[in-house]
């Protein structure tokens, strides 16, 4: 079983499967969808194309990504409809899960969707650095609870870290940070970048290490 996120970098992989028969593979949504904003790269789409270039089955979490605040909370929306609390249990029993990795830094679809007022995400800054299907965390990997944590619809990131397989998909300055906490939070362990990304992500850590000897010594 497939589950799959959303993302620029997450659909320009998925446009590079090449067309094969997979047996009996199941492609899952991991959250809900964005909407107009994220037209090409939203969670459903980028599992309908998976799915139609493995020839396998799709299931679809058709809801938003993020319920308004005047729409309750999520776990009483998925228990009123059978059929997407099937799809989110299928997503919870990933064997490989392949997600992008969002920056508080540039990526703004939540805000730009409406799913989240600006106020809600401007909370997070000087604590977070990047989320997993909307669920954020710092640069050490410690999850940051988000005032709209009980209206998001997907996996979390305890689900993440039950999957035996991993895969962060992210590349570019903006995803340094993101990647290293994900790293360090366990939410991935197969990393899919550039040289480019890479080497100032092994800067950084570098950097921190020498900070660290600096006050110890």
């Amino acid at each position: 079983r497939l589950v799959l996120g959303c993302g620029r970098t997450l659909r320009a992989l998925v446009d590079a499967l090449p067309r094969q028969t997979v047996p009996d593979i199941e492609i899952v949504q991991a959250m809900g969808n964005i909407g107009h904003e994220a037209h090409g790269i939203d969670y459903n789409e980028i599992a309908r194309q998976a799915a139609e270039a493995l020839s396998g089955r799709v299931y679809y979490v058709s809801a938003p990504a993020i319920l308004g605040k005047r729409a309750g909370k999520a776990r009483d929306f998925i228990e009123a409809n059978p059929g997407l609390r099937h799809s989110l249990s299928l997503a919870r029993q990933a064997d490989v899960l392949v997600v992008g990795l969002g920056s508080l830094e540039s990526d703004q679809l939540y805000t730009q969707a409406g799913l989240i007022d600006p106020a809600e995400l401007d909370m997070l800054r000087g604590r977070a650095v990047g989320d997993i299907c909307g669920r954020f965390f710092d640069r050490q990997g410690r999850e940051i609870v988000t005032p709209f944590a009980d209206r998001t619809i997907g996996i979390d990131l305890h689900d993440v870290r039950e999957t035996q397989v991993r895969i962060g998909v992210a590349g570019g300055e903006d995803k340094v940070e993101p990647i290293l906490g994900a790293l360090r939070g366990e939410y991935i362990n197969v990393l899919v970048s550039d040289e480019i990304t890479v080497r100032r992500l092994i800067a950084l850590v570098a950097h921190e290490h020498e900070e660290v000897v600096k006050r110890e010594s």
